[in-house]
Formats: C-alpha cells, sequence, structure tokens
C-alpha cells in the first residue's frame, strides 16, 4: 500500500520551524496591506469624504457614551 502524504496538519509541532509560521504570517500581512491600498486608491475622493464624516459621528457617539471619570 502507498503511504498517505503527510499534510501540515498532521506533521507534528517539533517539525514545524516556527520561522516558516513567521514567514508565513509576514507574507499575509504585506498582501493584505497592499489589497487595502489597492482598494483605497480606486476609491473616488466624494466616498472619503464620506467615510470621514461618518467615523467622525461614531466617535462623537462614543465619546458621549463613556462616562467620565469621578475622583474619589
Amino acid at each position: 500500500m502507498a503511504a498517505q502524504p503527510v499534510t501540515w496538519d498532521d506533521a507534528p509541532p517539533a517539525d514545524r520551524a516556527p520561522s516558516d509560521l513567521v514567514l508565513v504570517r509576514m507574507l499575509y500581512l504585506v498582501a493584505t496591506r497592499i489589497f487595502a491600498w489597492l482598494v483605497l486608491l480606486s476609491r473616488s475622493s466624494a466616498a472619503k469624504e464620506a467615510e470621514i464624516l461618518i467615523l467622525r459621528h461614531e466617535v462623537a457617539v462614543l465619546r458621549r457614551q463613556v462616562a467620565a471619570p469621578k475622583p474619589t
């Protein structure tokens, strides 16, 4: 019988080099950042300004919800 191929999940933790995991995570973060920049570049200025207004409103609402610290 042919042996089953070992997958990433089947490998014991000792066989996984920490540097491999760091490299995969770093590549993922770089790729997501690049895609986010591309999306941002493709937006119109009106869409960007609308998002800024929405975020400012959200900040104002959240600031009203936070109670001021009471001195003890």
